[in-house]
């Protein structure tokens, strides 16, 4: 009989005289054969497997090709080194992707619908009212009518009386900020600023009509989007390092939970303090829901991680059409916070009855039996199997005692360990400028572009579905260019758009029109980008810190969505194309920042820190090649084939 023998790590070397198989990536018994001195022969086992085809290299040595990898093999007598069996090989046994990580993406992915309109919701908050008109009942200072002789020709509460009735109090400003107090009979004015408005039309609710962000007092509407991405920045270094020391699912859990009864608090703020500070807790806790990507990518099969990576950027653009939806449906600000949390919490439950803990993760952690039984649970949702088969068991002990043997000293690893090496510290500086790039252009090129209709929830409509644009075409790209290449045009387009639309002067209609094709296509641009630096991250950071190096980068994201208002905010104080002129070339810099990055299309996701450092390393890769079988790489591993006496 001819088997294929794998040795668990240390590699070792294998020679025809020894017979034991003990399953690996591919497990088939050879049917023994020795016609043609051992090299005419192919299993039956292999030629009835679905996917395969046999394959010849010329010199008679035949074999067999899957979809993802290849097997051949030689003569007897020749020596080959195996290492233990890829990780990614039993995820590929358990679907490719089966119906539980169908639908564990999907739900895991829906996790937009509630950050998107939760990032974008000022667009509806904040508007500016049309009209406004000053409503102060007394001056701010009421000395204001004694003159120097000490005589008055009226009190004060008839002064004011006749003030009002005269109609000198109110302006015929549409928006009102200052009233002017006249005393005819003394030849005395003076302007005042107001303190309380009133917003003639405005039936809705809005964060700027409950606490009259109005005026002096319009920055607060800044400030509020800026707080809240504060407590977005705190979440990503809080919650990336409790997602690696804890696990996935359990953070998704606690913070989903958490966000829903922030995000109901939130909705019955009586005071702009209250909503600020509400707003900054429920912006760390909404970060921690973030988390789900991780556990994406952690549950897809390496052949379909470029398809579903790109795939769950484009529910974004889903979340920002969502966004338009609910702002037509709850025009009141707490109307729409309550909407917004009620489709949190339906999230939440369907995490709790669905979702699985990171397999990677369990074996990493050396939780080998809560691996086990996940991939029971698995099997039997996605119709495979009732059990695991021993195949599989032998490929799962062997792959957490691998990670067991190399699992160092340390229980955990935190945000310095991302700037501890070499390479790992290229990946987070790198990496952190680009998703900053990113945000501050995506979000300060939508708070700024002028509407492309009137009716506000339309436009926004609009805008998220122009948004699907560059994602379906990531789709069809990334798998087959990879995420470094993609990335580099994009952001290069973005930022060639925005500092072209600086350059188009006057005041004209079409002129108009030009800068706000030119800012949409800018935006469009770096959301194309991110349908790869977000996968790309994912995979240069190993599996024992992928929490902490998504954290980092999330840290450079939201700080991106801190300045984009205050950098629109400087708009008055410099000059109009300021702001988009900085956006711009923020952009191109990202192009540079890509450059010193490797590739990832179609690699397995390093597990361990040595892996992680050692990747991009083009002796790693040879050795890798050499001593393991990787169904990402589509290596040839030669086999020994073992005959039966």
């Amino acid at each position: 009989m001819a088997d294929v023998e794998v040795e668990p790590s240390p590699p070792s070397t294998l020679t025809a005289g020894t017979a034991q198989s003990q399953g690996a990536t591919l497990s088939a018994q050879l049917s023994s054969s020795s016609t043609n001195n051992g090299r005419n022969f192919f299993p039956r086992a292999l030629r009835n497997s679905p996917g395969l085809r046999p394959t010849d290299d010329g010199n008679g040595i035949q074999g067999v090709r899957m979809e993802v990898f290849s097997l051949r093999l030689p003569t007897p007598g020749t020596t080959m080194t195996r290492r233990i069996p890829e990780l990614d090989t039993l995820l590929f046994r358990v679907g490719n992707p089966g119906r539980y990580q169908f639908l564990a993406f999907l739900t895991l992915s829906l996790t937009c619908l509630v950050i998107a309109p939760n990032n974008l919701a000022i667009l509806f908050w904040g508007e500016e009212p049309t009209e406004y008109r000053c409503t102060d009942d007394t001056p701010a200072v009421e000395n204001l009518l004694r003159w120097d002789n000490g005589t008055m020709t009226a009190s004060y509460e008839e002064y004011l009386r006749w003030s009002v009735e005269d109609g000198r109090w109110n302006s015929s400003d549409v928006r009102q900020c200052t009233v002017e107090m006249r005393v005819p009979e003394a030849g005395y004015s003076e302007r005042y600023y107001c303190r309380n408005w009133t917003f003639p039309g405005e039936e809705d609710a809005t964060l700027v009509t409950d606490f009259h962000l109005v005026c002096r007092d319009r920055w607060r509407v800044n400030l509020a989007t800026t707080i809240y991405f504060l407590g977005l920045l705190v979440g990503a270094l809080l919650f990336g390092f409790l997602a690696d020391h804890y696990g996935r699912r359990v953070v998704i859990l606690i913070s989903g939970s958490a966000a829903v009864i922030f995000g109901v608090g939130t909705s019955f703020s009586r005071n702009y303090a209250a909503f600020i500070v509400l707003r900054f807790l429920l912006g760390i806790l909404l970060q921690g829901m973030q988390i789900a990507f991780i556990l994406t990518v952690e549950w897809l099969p390496v052949v379909k991680r470029s398809f579903f990576g790109t795939l769950s950027q484009l529910i974004w653009s889903v979340g920002v059409m969502f966004l338009a939806f609910l702002g037509y449906l709850f025009p009141n600000w707490n109307d729409l916070q309550l909407a917004m949390s009620l489709v949190g919490l339906l999230l939440v439950m369907t995490y709790f009855f669905l979702v699985e803990e990171s397999i990677r993760w369990l074996l990493v952690k050396n939780r080998t039996e809560e691996a086990s039984d996940s991939l029971v649970k698995i099997l039997r949702f996605n119709r495979i199997a009732t059990d695991m088969t021993w195949e599989m068991e032998h490929e799962l002990l062997s792959v957490g005692t691998f990670f067991k043997e190399k699992r160092d000293k340390r229980t955990f690893y935190t945000i310095v360990d991302c700037f501890r090496t070499p390479r790992l510290r290229r990946v987070s500086l790198c990496m952190m400028y680009i998703w900053f790039s990113c945000a501050i252009g995506y979000y300060g090129l939508f708070l700024s572009i002028d509407r492309l209709v009137p009716n506000l929830a339309l436009n926004v409509f609009i805008n998220g579905a122009l948004e699907l644009i560059p994602c379906l075409i990531s789709i069809f790209v990334v798998p087959r260019y990879g995420r470094k290449q993609p990335m580099i045009v994009f952001n290069f387009l973005g930022g060639f758009a925005c500092i072209l639309s600086c350059l188009v002067r006057g005041n004209t209609r079409p002129s108009a029109m030009g800068r706000t094709a030119l800012t949409l296509i800018g935006r469009l641009s770096l959301t194309g980008s991110a349908c790869s630096f977000f996968i790309w991250a994912a995979e240069l950071y190993p599996t024992v810190m992928r929490g902490n190096g998504i954290g980092v980068c999330m840290f450079a994201l939201r700080l991106g969505g801190v300045l984009a208002p205050q950098l629109l905010a400087l708009g008055p104080y410099t000059f109009r194309e300021f702001p988009v002129t900085v956006l711009g070339i923020i952009a191109l810099g990202g192009v540079v920042a890509a450059y010193p990055l490797p590739e990832t299309i179609n690699v397995n996701l390093p597990d361990t820190l040595p892996e992680a450092e050692n990747f991009g390393c083009k002796e790693a890769e040879l050795r890798k090649s050499r001593d393991g079988l990787s169904l990402s790489s589509l290596t040839s591993v030669r086999m020994s084939h073992l005959s039966s006496q």
